[in-house]
């Protein structure tokens, strides 16, 4: 093989290399969304329409870092809004805490003592429903400060 026809032929096979795939997205007659690279599939009455899309576009390398801290920034003012709320229903508990404290037990009367054992049963709830949310805050907490270190 000589060599001009070697050149040739790899010219000709690197041509295809470069093109640029397009993407177009259209709705059919039954208003079904598709995606085709040939312009050809598409009903002509849509033409006009189409959304063309390219293969891949690089974002700025300069717009994420802003972004993330942005990000961080508002995921922190939102744990310590939820971490005031959370000081306040536990201060809550406590002062409740202190009030059953204070409440006289006297298992001689009914009335009361069953009054009583609703007040605590309903004050344990609340705990539960504290714990899981410390928990779930607790999660939070160290998910954020996992992605601060790694940035």
């Amino acid at each position: 093989m000589s060599p001009r026809i070697l050149i040739l032929f790899l010219s000709l096979m690197l041509i295809p290399g470069l093109c640029f795939a397009e993407f177009y997205k259209y709705k059919d007659a039954n208003g079904v969304l598709r995606f085709t690279d040939n312009l050809g599939e598409v009903p002509k009455d849509q033409r006009e329409n189409i959304q063309e899309y390219k293969e891949s576009v690089t974002p700025a390398a300069t717009e994420e870092p802003v972004k993330e801290t942005l990000d961080l920034n508002a995921r922190a003012d939102q744990l310590n809004v939820e971490r005031d709320s959370l000081a306040k229903e536990y201060a809550e508990l406590e002062k409740d805490r202190e009030n059953l404290e204070k409440t006289t037990r006297d298992p001689q009367n009914d009335a009361n003592f069953e009054a009583y054992k609703k007040q605590v049963d309903a004050y344990n709830d609340r705990i539960k429903a504290y714990e899981v949310k410390r928990k779930l805050f607790q999660t939070k907490v160290n998910a954020f400060n996992k992605d601060a270190k790694n940035q």
